[in-house]
């Protein structure tokens, strides 16, 4: 039983998709998001967005609202429902999966970013410098590659006869890697395969 006293979900099935910018992270969030709908999915999306934004129009009765003082307008239709929050601290990842939680129940919540959070990740390497990130993030659960060399370094990483000599990885990437599997961004099928083998895994973060 939650605070509030209304009960969540006891699990909640979350995967963030995570990398630096312009590493792909909305794009990819938008093809799973089709491809989980397609299959009859239910998904729900949570983005950072560290450089601020605004959901509300100026004029409207809920701009009106926030302007007189509000500290949270909630505005319900027959075609949605929409939140609105002037409170100027970030709320914590947790939370925030359990508020989704709380309004339905989802199949699927699709994080974008907060790559500091430990909940399972799809990881999103774009460049050689990206390959530091193996050894600092926590949970990750695959990793998509935008270069074939990068991933062929990243399979052969053990076998020193065979693993390419890149100063730039080795110095990014130290003497860690996860153990997880890896795949070239390009190779929808194979990622496709990994993405139903991890819905079938069931207690995810909650």
């Amino acid at each position: 039983m939650s605070e509030s006293g209304i009960n969540a979900p006891d699990f909640v099935n979350v995967l963030q998709v995570v990398g630096y910018k312009n590493s792909g992270k909305t794009t990819w969030v938008s093809f799973l998001v089709n491809w989980l709908s397609q299959k009859g999915k239910k998904v729900a999306t949570i983005k950072h967005d560290a450089h601020g934004f605004s959901l509300d129009q100026p004029n409207t009765d809920t701009w009106s609202h926030q302007q007189a003082g509000a500290a949270l307008t909630l505005i319900q239709s027959p075609n949605g429902m929409g939140i609105i929050s002037n409170h100027k601290q970030e709320h914590p990842l947790q939370q925030l999966i359990h508020y989704i939680s709380i309004i339905d129940q989802y199949d699927m919540i699709i994080v974008e970013g907060y790559k500091l959070e430990s909940y399972p990740k799809m990881l999103l390497i774009r460049n050689p410098a990206d390959f530091k990130l193996l050894s600092l993030l926590e949970a990750i659960e695959v990793v998509l590659f935008w270069n074939e060399e990068d991933l062929k370094y990243y399979n052969e990483r053990d076998n020193e006869d065979k693993k390419e000599q890149n100063g730039l990885r080795d110095e990014e990437i130290g003497s860690f890697f996860p153990t997880c599997p890896a795949f070239l961004i390009e190779d929808e099928e194979g990622i496709m395969s990994w993405m139903e083998s991890y819905l079938s895994k069931e207690g995810k973060h909650g």
